[in-house]
């Protein structure tokens, strides 16, 4: 600091102050450096998300994707770029974003070796938007954008999804799925039929996808229920509670077995991470949820019972179709073990494993670190499980040092990755680009956290806190 007057001092710009003195301590944690334009296109990005409509512009022989959220994305990129230049506050890298990085020119690589470059590169140009997006939540989330920005808008997405939904489940139709609106033909026609003429509609939300869209509500879930637990005022609370309650019947009634194991799976990961306290009413607040949806059930008389008995028993993991895409990818990784067939190849590169089915256009394996295996090589398949697994190792240590109570928010991020990762590993609907933009940038907001984390583990305890003890730290 310079001397500036008699007896004052003068702080150094806020580009000068170090990573850990912004993110220690609960006031500077939330401090907002991001223009106004900043900020409304953040909250037009996210919005964004939920909108899965493209577009493909014609360059000669080649189609570029443009989807919806570019614009937004192109917008937010050019007025942080204007304010590096500007106020000279450069971004943060770390070993994640290389990683992601050399995944990405992988990616270009194999497409260009691959059985139709035009295709491959249209498709892995979507990693691109990938990599800007997590590159732009992990630096920006907590500094220009308030993480109770962050989270309010994800509650916000939530609330509009629900909606939807209710209105498809009452209507028994595709009503609110955008992609009809705008003669976009792959909107499912998403029907569990249970016997006869009787049938149950799966819920889709704006998505027109029913897997897609439970794909995307695993991820946000996580974040309405840290909103519910760590939300001071009762009104707020109980209208966050019933917004999660809301959300988890959605989830059920996307009929999704994959998305609701994930879910599990990743609400395990919360009750274990969070403090004890947490535990308790995270529980109280599940119950409450389920005998809302359970009520909500009987009064509209959805049998909805029947539809999950018949999902479940309807196909297997060992179903004879999937073992055959299962076998076909790895004849392909086989044959081309480095390189693949290129990226959204994968129907293309059927030839070569003698697929005892009918071909279907743009369905493959559903794993996607087997499908990356058999498209893009053994290299891109491990660069993305090290990706994911950096990740949520870095989230996971960041929320061990937070003394307890303190850890909530944090912990949801990872429990919000977790359950896209498992989701990912049985179906392909990950890949969609409205659930990989929504992944990339829950990842990048989990570090930022994770970021802030670190700070406010150097710092003192808040007046009443204790560190948390190594019994309850046994897991970290």
């Amino acid at each position: 600091m310079k001397a500036h007057g008699a007896g004052m001092t003068e702080m150094p710009p806020f580009s000068q102050l170090g990573d850990r003195q912004i993110a220690i301590g609960t006031p500077t944690a939330g401090i907002r450096t991001g223009s106004l334009a900043e900020r409304v296109l953040f909250w037009v990005l996210v919005l964004s998300f939920a909108v899965p409509l493209q577009m493909r512009l014609p360059l000669g022989e080649f189609l570029l994707p443009i989807y919806f959220f570019d614009v937004p994305l192109l917008a937010l990129a050019v007025v942080w770029l204007l304010q590096i230049v500007m106020r000279d506050v450069p971004p943060r890298w770390q070993g994640l974003d290389a990683v992601l990085m050399v995944f990405f020119l992988w990616l270009m690589v194999t497409s260009l070796a691959g059985f139709d470059p035009h295709t491959s590169i249209a498709g892995a140009l979507l990693w691109l938007r990938v990599l800007l997006v997590f590159f732009y939540f992990r630096n920006r989330v907590g500094r220009a954008i308030a993480q109770a920005s962050f989270l309010r808008i994800m509650s916000i997405l939530l609330a509009v999804e629900v909606v939807v939904a209710v209105a498809q489940i009452a209507t028994q139709s595709t009503i609110g799925a955008l992609n009809q609106y705008f003669g976009i033909a792959w909107v499912r026609d998403s029907r569990q039929w249970i016997a006869g003429t009787t049938w149950v509609t799966r819920v889709q939300g704006t998505f027109g996808n029913a897997k897609l869209f439970s794909t995307w509500l695993v991820m946000v879930l996580p974040f309405q229920l840290a909103r519910a637990l760590t939300v001071r005022r009762r009104a707020l609370r109980i209208g966050h509670i019933a917004l999660l309650g809301s959300g988890l019947l959605v989830l059920v009634l996307s009929l999704s077995r994959a998305d609701i194991g994930a879910a599990v799976v990743a609400g395990t990961v919360f009750l274990v991470l969070v403090a004890p306290r947490e535990r308790r009413r995270t529980v109280a607040l599940v119950c409450i949820g389920a005998a809302i949806g359970a009520a909500a059930l009987l009064w509209t008389g959805v049998p909805i019972g029947e539809a999950l008995a018949k999902r479940v028993s309807s196909s297997s993991l060992l179903d004879p179709k999937r073992v055959a895409y299962i076998q076909s990818a790895l004849a392909i990784a086989a044959r081309h073990p480095m390189l693949g067939v290129g990226y959204d190849n994968f129907t293309l590169g059927m030839d070569l494993a003698s697929f005892p089915f009918p071909v279907m256009p743009g369905v493959g394996v559903h794993c996607i670190p087997l499908l990356l295996l058999a498209e893009a090589g053994l290299p891109a398949a491990l660069l993305l499980v090290g990706w994911i697994g950096g990740v949520m190792a870095r989230i996971q240590r960041g929320a061990c040092r937070l003394p307890r109570g303190r850890r909530t928010v944090i912990v949801a991020a990872l429990a919000s990755v977790t359950a896209a990762s498992l989701s990912a590993l049985f179906d392909v609907s990950f890949l969609h680009q409205n659930a990989l933009i929504t992944f990339s940038a829950v990842a990048g907001a989990g570090l930022a956290m994770r970021d802030r984390a670190a700070g406010a583990a150097v710092s003192p305890p808040a007046i009443g806190e204790r560190r948390s003890p190594r019994s309850d730290r046994r897991w970290c």
